[in-house]
């Protein structure tokens, strides 16, 4: 049953994220696991087994089942990020890190303390979640995963960001930058220049930034990474409205919500609402940022996310 799941829900992974993390699985036997043939036969799995994967997580945990235990968390990732399952995410990957010790599995550890750091990250858990990318990039590096040592010094240098430490975001984000391209790990490379893209904004280098994210967007097509390129046109919109070129920015915001509402992923949805009502805003169309702004609030209160008492004060202040 174990098994079952681990490979029914690896299946589903790569249809939804296909450039996530992969790992080797159980020997798949007689087992007929789950298949899927469309996104929406994925999320409508996903919602239906969510908490018999939480329970067959529990379940592997107590039959000291560790291997499965690690690469279970690991798989099922980015369906409860997506999700905005965001709490059970955190727990899934502590249970994750702990069944990689208990067998000595340095890939298993790795790789659950980069979607550990994510996950609290996303809870504003900033001293945790750097701490935990930096213990994953140190066992990432020792054991040769360039992959996972990408994608922690990438999430450092998040929290770098976050905490208005600009230049060792800066520094951190070149580094991961380096390690995926020296590795060919192309959707590493896009996120990398991403980070370095909207970094590049906040210190006012318009041109910088906004060359930065087209490329990486132009990556992420080019692999028809379709979620990571919704995800990429955000901050892509956002240098864009900051040059002034406001057309474009709309139209890139658009396209995004489009994709998140394909892949169901209402809080990303809420977000691209929230950029498309602020760069309208600054355009001083009133009417059309509030009816954005309006569906972002819908969105972040059905999921219960306090961002939308700031988004509530921009439609107030307009409207006042």
């Amino acid at each position: 049953m174990l098994s079952w799941y681990l490979i029914g829900t690896d299946n589903a992974r790569q249809l939804m994220v296909p450039y996530s993390r992969a790992v080797s699985l159980v020997p798949a036997g007689r087992i007929d696991a789950p298949s899927f043939s469309t996104l929406q036969d994925v999320i409508n799995w996903f919602e239906s087994e969510r908490l018999n994967l939480l329970a067959a997580l529990h379940q592997a945990m107590e039959l000291g089942q560790f291997d499965i235990a690690w690469k279970l968390p690991v798989v099922a990732d980015a369906f409860f990020e997506m999700r905005s399952y965001w709490k059970e995410w955190r727990q899934i990957h502590v249970d994750g890190v702990s069944a990689a010790r208990m067998i000595g599995d340095d890939l298993g550890e790795a790789a659950n303390l980069i979607c550990l750091g994510d996950a609290m990250w996303r809870l504003g858990e900033h001293e945790d979640a750097l701490t935990t990318y930096e213990q994953s990039s140190r066992i990432a590096h020792e054991i040769g995963d360039r992959r996972t040592e990408g994608y922690a010094l990438r999430g450092s240098g998040l929290i770098c960001y976050e905490i208005a430490d600009y230049d060792r975001a800066l520094q951190l984000f070149e580094n991961a930058l380096e390690v995926f391209r020296a590795s060919s790990v192309k959707r590493g490379e896009a996120m990398s220049l991403l980070s370095l893209g909207t970094t590049f904004k906040m210190l006012g280098r318009m041109d910088d930034a906004v060359r930065h994210c087209e490329e990486a967007v132009e990556i992420l097509r080019d692999i028809d990474d379709v979620w990571s390129v919704a995800w990429a046109l955000m901050p892509l919109a956002e240098a864009l409205g900051s040059a002034g070129r406001f057309s474009e920015s709309e139209g890139q915001l658009a396209e995004a919500v489009e994709i998140f509402r394909r892949f169901d992923d209402r809080n990303s949805e809420a977000m691209a609402w929230e950029h498309l009502g602020d760069v309208l805003a600054s355009q001083r169309k009133s009417d059309a940022a509030i009816a954005a702004w309006s569906k972002s609030f819908e969105i972040l209160e059905s999921l219960g996310n306090s961002r939308s008492r700031e988004v509530g004060q921009k439609i107030e202040g307009l409207q006042g």
